[in-house]
């Protein structure tokens, strides 16, 4: 059986799933703890955030024997009756137990934390509109018959990279930078290394994917290649360890790459349902284990790792049909479109980022164009959200891709890329399915000159311009 864990990073809360496969009733609840004053201390209220699966959640705060270490167990019974039993250490341990309810998406119970009464209030997302069957982006069948081209016979499928369980990878920021724009040479380095075999991994399902995409007729062995790669880090329960802050990032953009390629098998009708199954689970699983350090705090006090999250989730929910993933990412989805995006397009957040500022814009936009087309394949326009939000987003980003000026005239700074000196054509990858969709003038005409030259992003899935450009676009 494998296991799971992960941290919810809010006030020193965490929240660890226990193992379970992915349900219809496995959900997300966010809201507050209220407790009253006892003696001279005074009340307080602290947000907190819970993933229940298989009717069950754990959490714990602080350094287990020191001080406010508190850790509690809850458990959801069919009927909604929820029980949590725990414990915290103030100068002595002491008993925590809340009765309540989940009915109708709502998370209550009361009871004694310490000397305390305490209240828990929180609330899963509202369902999201989309209805299941959930449909992957892009249809593999559609696009292989507007692209497709004849594979070769020689094709071996490559080993993938060894299983890695333990996430860690630290950040490459320069200690002590508020801003988290100052690339440390040395930690860049160590990351490079740390991560390569997420980085490995990704690359290689990217281009399984696209060639797999393109091969017409259908070719099974690439499917099973495809399948086969992912299939070796699933049975190990890779990634399903520990993980570090940065760790969780890498994390959350591997399995992005995953689900969105395991999207493209639904047409392969050679992989049978018991290793469909082990495979489904362990994405799921690694979505689970994605969500919560995003769940609790408001959407729109968090930046680009949140849309990241979003599409993580939301993909994965749609490739293995998990009804609480799909309705989480829209509503966070919804939530940074209709928060995050000011009226003249730019990310405050990712203002702060200072000489950063433009990269982080971009890779913000990233994620929500293939959400988008995920959300409209299902019956949902983010577009129409926040009066139109996204396209001035899109409009802010293009025009300080052209010309970083813009930023850096409004920051002070000069503005650059992470890793790179200038915008390179990978950058724009983003732009082809909203091109496809609204086919905006300038951001198309800088299409037209870039295909062929690389619209590909391995976080988004692969080739771009194979996935949603017109046929013959350069590839």
């Amino acid at each position: 059986m494998r296991h799971w864990s992960a941290c919810l990073g809010l006030m020193g809360w965490a929240a660890i799933a226990l193992p379970a496969a992915a349900t219809s009733g496995d959900e997300i609840f966010a809201g507050t703890i209220a407790c009253e004053a006892s003696g001279g201390s005074p009340g307080f209220t602290q947000a907190v955030g819970f993933v229940v699966r298989d009717g069950r959640f754990f959490y714990e705060k602080g350094t287990a024997g020191k001080p406010g270490f508190e850790r509690l167990a809850g458990t959801v019974t069919a009927d909604g009756t929820l029980a949590i039993e725990g414990r915290y250490w103030a100068d002595i341990e002491k008993p925590i137990r809340y009765e309540g309810r989940v009915e109708g998406g709502r998370m209550r119970a009361e009871g004694p934390h310490g000397p305390r009464r305490c209240a828990l209030d929180a609330a899963a997302p509202p369902p999201s509109g989309a209805t299941p069957p959930y449909l992957a982006v892009p249809d593999a069948a559609v696009r292989r018959n507007l692209v497709g081209k004849p594979g070769d016979a020689a094709f071996a499928c490559p080993e993938p990279p060894a299983p890695v369980r333990d996430v860690r990878v630290e950040p490459f920021y320069q200690k002590g930078d508020p801003t988290h724009s100052i690339v440390d040479p040395e930690a860049y380095e160590a990351r490079r290394k740390a991560a390569a075999p997420f980085d490995q991994l990704a690359a290689g399902i990217a281009r399984l994917g696209d060639r797999y995409l393109k091969t017409s007729p259908r070719d099974p062995q690439l499917a099973a290649c495809l399948f086969g790669w992912m299939e070796t880090w699933a049975e190990a329960g890779a990634m399903l360890g520990e993980a570090t802050r940065q760790g969780a990032y890498e994390r959350k953009w591997t399995l992005t790459t995953l689900a969105l390629n395991y999207g493209l098998l639904v047409d392969a009708p050679e992989i049978g349902p018991e290793p469909r199954r082990v495979v489904e689970a362990w994405l799921a699983d690694v979505a689970w284990a994605t969500v919560p350090d995003y769940a609790a705090k408001p959407f729109a006090e968090q930046n680009n790792h949140l849309n990241w999250a979003a599409l993580a989730a939301l993909a994965t929910g749609v490739a293995v049909q998990d009804r609480g993933l799909v309705d989480w990412a829209v509503a966070a989805l919804k939530g940074v479109v209709g928060s995050n995006i000011d009226a003249d397009g730019s990310l405050p957040h990712e203002l702060k980022r200072t000489s950063k500022a433009m990269h982080y814009h971009r890779f913000s936009l990233e994620p929500l164009m293939v959400a988008a087309e995920i959300t409209a394949a299902n019956g949902i326009d983010l577009y129409a959200v926040g009066d139109g939000s996204l396209h001035r987003l899109v409009a802010y980003t293009a025009a300080a891709m052209r010309d970083p000026d813009i930023v850096a005239r409004r920051l002070g700074v000069a503005q650059s890329s992470v890793g790179a000196d200038a915008v390179k054509p990978s950058m724009w990858a983003w732009a082809e399915p909203y091109v496809a969709r609204f086919p905006e003038a300038e951001v198309a005409a800088t299409l037209t000159q870039l295909r062929g030259k690389g619209l590909s992003s391995t976080w988004l899935g692969g080739d771009m311009t194979l996935r949603f450009g017109p046929a013959g676009g350069g590839l």
